[in-house]
């Protein structure tokens, strides 16, 4: 018996040392052979001596888990997408061998439920004193002032809701917003406005200063207690979120570079990893935009590309077999596709994007990343590894085009884009795909494509509109613009010579005659 306990009391130790580590630095641990490996081997001794000991439970456990790693080479790694399955399950094994009290790791979050810390700021003396005792009544924290306060008093105080009256005088409600919204230690504290107008503008003004509710006098106490609540547990819950997402996507990703990287060792096969870092990182404004930015680069990229975010300021795409050249042309598209977001000057100019190409002295792919990361936020250039700022360079001085030519499709139909993408090679063209009017337009000042291809029929896009207003910009006075349609009556290809379209195409097409009009008309211009 004593034996027994001797034993298991061993690999218990191993065992809630491996679940402290995950808990520390999750993509870390599982991005570690050694780890996974390490843990692969607690669990397998742990099945080796729940078999002898005859305890079932445990070693029915240990079966499952040992069912998540996968062999490669001498070490053990997760199955792609098993680390949750494989932490809960630890933390199974450690309440059954040791009887811990244990959270998991989706419940060590601040609970929701629990009392409130307030910050009440208001001019009406009254009001305030019937809040403060109502409010502390239902056993909530409530800090009631009838002046603002300053920012190093409100982050002393930490509170988890902000309630303000926008009738201050002077506007020092607003102002006071501004503030508290400006600063890294205090911009995400849900801020509830309460006012006893009812103006139009004077809403318009509320809703428009980033508060995130707002309530119009008279209220009870209770409805600002449930009010405030619901703000806290939206908040923790968008952050929870985001933060699985991300955690998931880094395991992912370092799951696919590995693999990349395995093939690169292997076969010469070469591949480059573009990194996209937000400077300004931590603010509300990139909490935002980054997911958006996510699915606008996730539909640019070629079909076997892969693009995952990396941490709450940067992502990574991963380029299979590609070499520096093309990946910084794959990192043009997307500078072009960011600026014709609707991000801002402001936060553009602080997106930094590094290229870097697999190089066997990195020796591992772990190395690789490391080195990406650490000299991209340093801002140097080793070799290999291409750096520039998003608006501070001009694209001309990122990318050489070396005489191809570029092509704006502006198309909603995928077979069409994909079509035409996949027939025009990378060495003689340079394509654009883009099914947004406005952003049409926007893109092809940006990008003064050689060839425009577009359908005359979309949800949002009036063809005719669309090449009438390419015709207005001088420096797209050269651009050939080609309707590519399902409209087939005389009328419509009059129209559009009308507008100024240069060929008139309809569907279903040949993609090689497409081509070769376009190369004649390139002779032409010679």
């Amino acid at each position: 018996m004593w034996e027994k306990e001797h034993y298991l009391k061993d690999i218990e130790k191993s065992l809630v040392n491996a679940h402290q580590n995950i808990l520390k630095m999750p993509r870390v641990f599982y991005s570690n052979k050694k780890n996974t490996t390490e843990l692969y081997h607690i669990i397998q001794r742990l099945k080796n001596s729940s078999a002898v000991f005859q305890e079932k439970e445990i070693h029915e456990v240990t079966l499952y888990l040992l069912r998540k790693f996968v062999k490669d080479d001498s070490n053990f790694i997760l199955k792609l997408g098993q680390e949750k399955a494989v932490f809960q399950g630890i933390y199974t094994l450690l309440n059954m061998l040791g009887k811990h009290n244990i959270q998991p790791r989706h419940t060590l979050l601040k609970d929701n439920d629990s009392n409130l810390k307030m910050v009440v700021i208001d001019n009406d003396d009254p009001f305030l004193q019937t809040i403060r005792e109502e409010v502390v009544s239902d056993g909530e924290e409530c800090h009631c002032y009838s002046d603002v306060i300053s920012i190093q008093e409100l982050i002393s105080i930490d509170p988890d809701v902000i309630v303000v009256n926008m009738l201050l005088p002077n506007k020092e409600g607003f102002q006071f917003i501004e503030r508290v919204r400006e600063h890294k230690l205090t911009k995400s504290i849900p801020i509830i406005a309460i006012t006893h107008s009812s103006e139009e503008a004077h809403y318009e003004a509320i809703i428009s200063s980033s508060v995130d509710n707002y309530l119009r006098k008279p209220f009870s106490s209770s409805l600002l207690v449930n009010c405030a609540h619901f703000l806290v547990k939206q908040l923790t819950w968008r952050k929870h979120k985001l933060g699985n997402m991300i955690q998931e996507h880094q395991l992912e990703m370092t799951q696919l570079i590995h693999k990349e990287w395995m093939r690169f060792v292997r076969f010469h096969s070469e591949f480059c990893l573009i990194y996209l870092n937000f400077e300004i990182h931590g603010t509300e404004t990139v909490d935002n935009y980054l997911y958006q930015v996510y699915e606008e680069i996730r539909q640019t990229l070629r079909k076997y590309d892969d693009v995952k975010m990396w941490n709450n300021h940067s992502m990574v795409i991963l380029l299979p077999q590609t070499n520096l050249q093309n990946g910084n042309l794959v990192s043009r598209r997307i500078m072009n596709v960011l600026q014709t977001m609707s991000l801002g000057e402001a936060l553009q100019s602080q997106i930094r994007i590094g290229v870097m190409e697999s190089e066997l002295s990195l020796k591992s792919e772990q190395s690789m990343i490391e080195r990406f990361e650490e000299k991209l936020l340093k801002k140097t250039t080793p070799f290999g590894l291409h750096v520039f700022p998003l608006l501070t360079l001009g694209l001309e001085e990122i990318v050489d085009n070396s005489g191809r030519k570029k092509v704006l499709i502006v198309d909603d139909d995928l077979i069409t884009t994909s079509l035409i993408q996949n027939h025009l090679s990378d060495e003689e063209w340079e394509v654009e795909i883009c099914t947004n009017v406005k952003r049409a337009i926007e893109l092809a000042v940006t990008f003064k494509p050689d060839f425009i291809i577009s359908e005359l029929k979309m949800s949002d896009l009036d063809g005719y509109f669309f090449c009438h207003q390419i015709r207005q910009f001088p420096q797209l006075k050269d651009t050939d613009f080609y309707f590519l349609t399902y409209q087939t009556l005389p009328q419509h290809m009059v129209r559009a010579y009308e507008v100024g379209a240069d060929e008139y195409m309809t569907k279903p097409f040949s993609v090689h005659v497409l081509a070769a009009k376009m190369r004649n008309a390139q002779i032409e211009r010679l």
